[in-house]
């Protein structure tokens, strides 16, 4: 039994409470969440707009520092939430070019590794 960490959620609701919050339960984190966000006016309120890794509020640079600070390994999920004409809802009958779904995620995934990679310094 152990943690999933989600950055981006620890962010949302923790605000910039999330270097505590992951070393609370650093040692029982067994897989980590990854997606990134950005407030958004909403008429009279803010909102949370998902978008792609590294376009938000999320410090993914500071964290992958923090994971390797205090040696947080295992699996990472790529959560693709933000619009991609419904696949992110994982509709079978998308609106938008599959192209462009699948860039947007390789997208992701180059920007993901190139932030683990900077850590390793």
């Amino acid at each position: 039994m152990g943690v999933q960490f989600d950055i981006r959620h620890a962010v949302v609701e923790g605000g910039l409470a999330w270097p505590v919050n992951l070393r609370l339960v650093a040692g029982s984190i067994n897989t980590l969440a990854v997606k990134d966000f950005r407030w958004a006016r909403q008429g009279a309120s803010w909102e949370t707009e998902n978008c792609p890794l590294g376009q938000g509020m999320v410090d993914l640079p500071e964290y992958a520092r923090m994971l390797r600070r205090h040696r947080i390994t295992g699996p990472i999920s790529i959560h693709f939430e933000y619009p991609l004409g419904g696949a992110e809802h994982g509709n079978r009958e998308i609106t938008v070019d599959r192209k462009m779904v699948l860039e947007a995620m390789r997208s992701d995934l180059r920007y993901l590794r190139k932030v683990l990679s900077a850590s390793r310094v």
